[in-house]
């Protein structure tokens, strides 16, 4: 559990993951954990949590949301390219098949998905 760095005493605002809920999420997780792992889990689940609660503390009222980074870009002088599509030349098809575990012709060899 995290102190306040004036008194010495237990932060009532931190949060505390404790060792059932680690429990739990591995057990949804299918996971097997030792004790060790469970407490040291516990610890770093909390510090996370404490993080994400100081997060929701910040007041961002007059941020703009960023929809994406292509919408920044647009605003420099760089800019993303058009997308044209081409054609490898044979060498480099026939070396990137060559690696592969199965190929038809100029296509990958796959198993069915069904």
């Amino acid at each position: 559990m995290s102190t306040n760095s004036t008194s010495g005493s237990p932060d009532p605002n931190s949060v505390k993951a404790t060792r059932l809920l680690v429990q739990r999420m591995a057990h949804l997780s299918r996971l097997s954990l030792q004790t060790h792992e469970i407490e040291s889990f516990s610890d770093q689940m909390g510090s996370i949590l404490n993080y994400i609660e100081q997060l929701k503390a910040l007041d961002v009222s007059d941020v703009e949301p960023l929809l994406s980074p292509a919408s920044l870009m647009r605003d420099q002088a760089q800019s993303l390219r058009e997308d044209q599509p081409s054609r490898p030349d044979a060498e480099s098809t026939s070396r990137l098949l060559a690696c592969a575990p199965e190929a038809h012709g100029e296509s990958f060899g796959v198993p069915p998905v069904l």
